[in-house]
């Protein structure tokens, strides 16, 4: 018994970083691992295309095929399984807090429309299948837009998932995650966060962090596993790169300092990094995405 409790707890899962984005997106392509039960601080938005699978999100379990689409509130738990993936298979995930909807709410009186919706997302909103097509013709190409662009996309997306006349609530009731436990895993996931925000500029190993937080280097690498769902290395490089990649845009150093203010030592191995995570050189970055002077 204690077991499948074990088995069926949800784990706080820390949503991936954008620099210079007040909210987070990712596209992912091709067969993908299943997803554990989990649950996060924001809401998310998923969209499921080309897949036959199955997913549970608290109480209820529902089947997940091509262009399936849901909202779910903070703390509700959920996971994905597929039965069936191909190269064409792909999740589009959106994530925003609630203080975000609530300030642009409370200085957008067009985001009020929003509330009903989000109301209902602690159930668990299902959209239709005509409006999941829409959603993907406005974010099937946005991937490169500059995140001006891209805040716009997202706005068109949560004004038409809004006026779904034919979604449903997949869940009876809200039923949220324990919030006790939550708030310690939040604590934990908050201080590493904290850590690495102070040192990225400098080296930093697992046991850096685990004598800052006064614990073995096997739970800091849990909590990575648990949490973040990628290692503490790929995690570090990944706030280097963004962090790198705000200083392209919006400071005139060289490319060679920001690569060493950022924590490299050795710009072949930065650029050869940056261009891994974005597709392009750091000049390409900053030729493509960089604000033109206004004459």
């Amino acid at each position: 018994m204690k077991k499948e409790r074990k088995k069926n707890k949800a784990t706080l899962e820390v949503t991936p970083r954008r620099r210079g984005f007040s909210w987070r997106y990712r596209h992912m392509i091709g067969p993908q691992p299943d997803c554990i039960l989990h649950c996060h601080d924001e809401y998310e938005l998923v969209l499921h295309r080309h897949v036959d699978g199955k997913a549970r999100i608290n109480h209820a379990n529902t089947s997940v095929n091509h262009n399936h689409m849901l909202l779910i509130g903070p703390g509700i738990a959920h996971s994905f399984d597929s039965y069936e993936q191909s190269e064409q298979s792909e999740r589009h995930l959106f994530w925003f807090s609630h203080k975000w909807l609530n300030d642009m709410m409370y200085n957008c009186e067009e985001f009020r429309r929003l509330n009903s919706l989000l109301k209902r997302a602690g159930k668990c909103v299902h959209f239709s299948d005509s409006v999941a097509d829409k959603v993907f013709d406005l974010v099937e190409n946005s991937g490169n837009d500059t995140p001006l662009e891209q805040l716009a996309t997202l706005i068109r997306v949560l004004s038409v998932i809004t006026y779904d006349n034919e979604s449903t609530t997949l869940l009876t009731h809200i039923e949220c995650e324990n919030e006790n436990e939550l708030g310690a895993a939040r604590a934990k996931v908050e201080r590493v966060c904290e850590y690495i925000a102070h040192h990225y500029q400098h080296p930093i190993t697992l046991s850096d962090i685990s004598k800052a937080m006064h614990c073995s280097e096997s739970s800091i690498h849990r909590i990575f596993h648990t949490h973040f769902c990628e290692s503490f290395s790929c995690y570090l490089r990944k706030y280097r790169l963004g962090v790198a990649c705000e200083k392209l845009l919006t400071t005139h150093l060289s490319v060679a300092i920001i690569a060493e203010t950022v924590g490299y030592n050795n710009l072949s191995n930065f650029n050869r990094q940056f261009k891994q995570y974005k597709g392009m050189s750091p000049r390409e970055f900053r030729k493509h995405y960089q604000p033109k002077p206004v004459v």
